[in-house]
């Protein structure tokens, strides 16, 4: 056995932050980061890393994993099928025919997932993207293969076949079995790497992105005639200014190699606020570019623009990103009249960017806006020209939207950033039938938003699950509500309050003269708020002082934990249930590991990482019982 290094939870604390956050087991660390910087994982899922992963959250997984590698923006176009849930994520994993429900009606958002289903999901969410890729027949190695569901069998294999998901030792695949987070997003990460991993594009090769881009001529009822610039970025739709189009009363669109388009062209959405425009056309041929992620741009990072400039087709720019806001990128790049609506691309060949405006006077100081802001635009309008020159903007609602119990008075709401005037928030604590006006701290209804706002609770029962609506407000237009996903909301600590506390007040125990100290935490409360379980870690000193530990010092340490529980318990207003853990990594099976009473399945084999992980529970305890297990087995008190 070549012991190569143990695993330690490392403690994050963010400054200035008001919780503190579990942090990823180490084998999980990068594919975290892979996974932030592609934008594969929700804030949201960003913490608890160790916590069962529940079904609404792998939908909003799942639908990030969709857009980043189809390059198409999720759309909900089939309504809400479901009594128990109205989060976007959900509907439109459930209109790709990614997810389903439960035959009656619902969909149970916090249930938690078992590897069979993540694998059928995993395998929709690629069909989806392309059937191709998940033709054939696929058959079933494990020793456990009939205890997999018939209606996942296929799915199951051709995730095991590809390397996407495999076995956990001994030839078993545990279909049943729940998956935690951080494991969730390694999955995501993997299928991500392997059917969407992308190099930096040359010059050369962003260039040829022109064949997806445009020149846009406008006429209007004086006799004017305007240019501007566009691309494909979806299918069938390209994306614009509004100045570009405003007021025109013809629009004719000129591909690459000077052919024009003959077709219908319909107006699919539009934000005079932000400036942004797309044109619903009947070429579903023309290939579209992908779309990135504008919040993850730096300043100095290299940028590319195609524009029609002066009337010269899709000229290739180069420059660099000068700085970013939250509304506006700001380039260094030779943009001209003309230029307005021209795509800005990453060095991944990525559209992050519509051009709009320079500065004049100044030699390349450019501007766009956000591809983010152009994501969230409702592009379901099929509007004529006069229709479009008639009507009346309609505002869009915030998306996005993410409820956080902060302890028991406030609850934190936050939502991507959208230009708007202000907003207003309602609740609901009746499964979304009523909805009640939520006031500010100064009897307002009128909320600016920041980073994110915080709701005072009010009094509330134990147990309650709450909904949040927040429409936007813009120049006296209203927009329609979006929804936060339900709180089932709590008294006493919360999990970061206890996260904390730990960190201050348990960094070691002891018993009968032996002191284990402990390297990391993580906290976790159970959906119904019944239990939280604690998990206190070792590394590979203090699991051979466990494993060495006379019976008096095992006890000791169990009455000891039992003690700390039931102190977390009124704290907390749960059971609560401590367990003593050791993680670890090998290069080869850690036979020595195989017996233990908690959990004796858990040593798994990462193919990705290739190295084995072993997870050994040392001690187990709950607050409310008279028996203490061990790795050996129950004992009593």
């Amino acid at each position: 056995m070549k012991k190569l290094l143990t695993l330690l939870l490392i403690l994050i604390m963010l400054a200035g932050s008001t919780q503190a956050l579990a942090a990823p087991s180490q084998w999980a660390v990068a594919e975290v980061e892979t996974a932030q910087d592609y934008n594969l994982v929700p804030q949201s899922l960003l913490s608890n890393y160790q916590s069962n992963i529940t079904r609404e959250e792998f939908s909003e997984m799942v639908i990030r994993l969709y857009e980043a590698l189809s390059g198409n923006v999720a759309r909900n176009e089939s309504g809400n099928p479901f009594s128990d849930t109205t989060n976007p994520e959900v509907l439109k994993a459930y209109d790709l025919g990614i997810v389903e429900g439960l035959g009656d009606g619902t969909f149970r958002p916090k249930s938690t997932i078992t590897r069979e289903a993540i694998a059928a999901l995993l395998f929709r969410t690629l069909e989806s993207v392309d059937p191709v890729i998940t033709q054939g027949t696929y058959t079933l190695g494990f020793s456990d293969r009939a205890e997999i569901s018939m209606w996942f069998r296929n799915e199951v294999g051709f995730m095991s076949k590809n390397g996407i998901i495999n076995g956990i030792g001994s030839n078993t695949f545990a279909p049943k079995m729940e998956t935690t987070r951080e494991q969730a997003i390694a999955l995501v990460v993997r299928i991500f790497n392997q059917y969407g991993g992308e190099e930096k594009l040359t010059a050369e090769q962003i260039g040829e992105f022109s064949r997806s881009s445009v020149q846009i001529f406008t006429e209007y009822d004086n006799g004017d005639f305007g240019y501007g610039s566009g691309f494909f970025f979806a299918s069938g739709k390209i994306a614009t200014n509004y100045h570009v189009i405003e007021g025109a009363t013809s629009i004719t669109i000129e591909y690459d190699n000077g052919d024009a388009y003959e077709g219908k062209i319909a107006i699919a959405g539009f934000s005079s606020g932000n400036d942004l425009a797309v044109l619903s056309v009947q070429d579903l041929n023309t290939r579209h570019i992908s779309s990135g992620d504008s919040s993850n741009l730096i300043k100095g990072q290299k940028i590319y623009s195609i524009s029609s400039p002066i009337g010269y087709r899709n000229i290739l720019t180069e420059g660099i990103v000068s700085g970013v806001t939250s509304d506006e990128i700001q380039v260094t790049l030779p943009l001209s009249e003309g230029s307005s609506g021209g795509v800005l691309l990453d060095e991944y060949g990525k559209a992050v960017g519509v051009a709009f405006a320079r500065m004049y006077g100044v030699e390349s100081l450019g501007f766009a806006k956000p591809i983010n802001i152009l994501k969230s635009l409702d592009i379901t309008k099929n509007l004529t020209l006069e229709e479009f020159n008639s009507s009346e903007e309609i505002l869009n609602p915030p998306i996005n939207i993410i409820a956080r119990q902060e302890n028991e008075e406030e609850a934190a709401l936050k939502w991507d950033w959208m230009e708007a005037d202000y907003f207003i928030i309602n609740k609901s604590t009746d499964g979304g039938e009523t909805f009640q006006l939520v006031q500010n701290d100064n009897g307002s209804d009128r909320w600016t938003y920041q980073n994110e706002v915080i709701i005072p609770l009010g009094e509330y029962q134990e147990g309650t699950r709450v909904m949040f609506a927040v429409s936007s407000v813009k120049d006296g237009v209203v927009s329609e509500r979006n929804y936060s996903n339900y709180l089932s909301l709590f008294k006493g600590m919360s999990e970061g309050e206890v996260f904390d506390d730990l960190i201050l007040n348990m960094p070691s125990i002891s018993a009968e003269g032996t002191l284990i100290n402990f390297e990391g935490y993580n906290v976790s409360r159970t959906s119904d708020n019944e239990i939280t379980r604690i998990y206190a870690y070792v590394n590979e000193d203090g699991f051979e002082e466990m494993l060495g530990a006379s019976a008096d010092v095992v006890k000791g340490i169990a009455q000891r934990l039992r003690i700390v529980g039931n102190r977390y318990a009124d704290l907390i207003g749960t059971d609560v249930e401590m367990t003593i853990m050791y993680l670890g990594l090998y290069d080869e099976y850690p036979h020595f590991l195989e017996d233990n009473y908690i959990n004796p399945d858990g040593i798994r084999r990462d193919q990705f990482i290739g190295l084995w992980e072993a997870e050994y529970p040392l001690i187990n305890v709950a607050n409310n019982s008279d028996i203490y297990i061990t790795w050996y087995g129950p004992y009593s008190f």
